[in-house]
């Protein structure tokens, strides 16, 4: 049921080291958001964390951070945009796409581990971007309820102060519940469009949203540094109906075609079903065997086939062969 208008409903939230790859997936699949806490403390000044991390953990984070800030301070100083908070009658806040904010965020997988380690079959995982967000108390990015055009996930995380993120889920297509979804084949209960959710994000958490998910943010205290990353796998929305992009305002068609598209990326989820062995009774295999994604068994029956007749080609072309040379 949506709740447009009514109270809205929280983004799931896990740390870090209970949100594992095959967890992540769940929510990928679906497109539900979820926000997950990295383990470094809020301030470079504090030295403890709820979760145990390296030095080196901690001296990445920290410098990621000084990076971020230059970089960031460089491009509004160059666009003669609010330096501090006083006296700024800016309304919204400031994005940076350039050569420089995207060298300062670069970030590899094992820096989001284990929520990003995915074993085989998926290929490697890397992240596009960033897109570097700066701003003080009051400050919005971006017109109400806007989406982003791209066509995979993104992950945005809060380096600096603490900003409300409202997401509404897409117009055009229902998602799917992660808990009865993924508990039952024949009891799926769908989330409809324009269903509202909240969360508030603080230095050191992590949100993940989907395409197609119309959002807006609000820093809510002092000054906020972010940065927004896109992610190439796992490809987003392997839970959703066939073509549901055909029925968005939005014009998503673009993002289902290609080599890299929707339709052929989603084929990765046959594999991921095939690689663990996933079947009604495991953590979402309720889900992939509804959608029609093979068993391991008729697989491996598929695999026997087909060598089959590739040796039964052979052996005819091997006995072909034979005869010829004897006339």
């Amino acid at each position: 049921m949506a709740n447009h208008d009514g109270e809205a409903r929280a983004v799931d939230r896990y740390t870090l080291s209970d949100l594992p790859g095959m967890k992540f997936y769940q929510y990928v699949y679906s497109t539900l958001p979820v926000v997950f806490t990295l383990p470094f403390p809020a301030n470079e000044d504090e030295n403890e964390s709820s979760e145990a991390v390296s030095e080196d953990q901690q001296k990445r984070w920290n410098q990621l951070r000084r990076n971020l800030r230059n970089a960031s301070f460089d491009h509004r100083s160059h666009r003669e945009l609010c330096m501090t908070e006083e006296g700024c009658s800016m309304k919204y806040a400031d994005v940076c796409y350039s050569e420089s904010c995207r060298k300062a965020g670069h970030i590899s997988p094992g820096f989001l581990a284990p929520v990003f380690e995915f074993p085989g079959p998926l290929p490697k995982t890397y992240f596009m971007g960033p897109g570097v967000f700066t701003g003080f108390e009051g400050h919005k990015f971006g017109a109400a309820n806007h989406i982003d055009s791209l066509c995979q996930g993104q992950v945005s995380i809060q380096y600096e102060g603490t900003k409300k993120w409202t997401l509404w889920s897409p117009s055009g297509w229902e998602v799917p519940e992660i808990q009865d979804h993924f508990a039952s084949a024949s009891n799926t209960t769908m989330i409809t469009a324009h269903t509202r959710f909240e969360t508030i994000l603080r230095a050191g958490e992590v949100l993940f949203f989907a395409p197609g998910w119309l959002h807006e943010t609000e820093i809510l205290e002092g000054s906020s540094l972010s940065a927004t990353y896109s992610f190439s796998n796992p490809p987003v929305g392997g839970g959703l109906a066939k073509d549901h992009h055909a029925n968005s305002p939005y014009g998503y068609d673009n993002c289902a075609q290609g080599p890299d598209g929707w339709t052929a990326a989603n084929g990765l989820w046959r594999k991921i079903i095939e690689d663990f062995d996933l079947s009604p009774d495991t953590p979402g295999g309720a889900l992939f065997i509804e959608r029609g994604v093979p068993r391991r068994a008729t697989i491996n029956k598929k695999r026997k086939k087909k060598k089959r007749k590739s040796r039964a080609k052979k052996k005819s072309r091997s006995s072909s062969a034979s005869v010829k040379s004897a006339q």
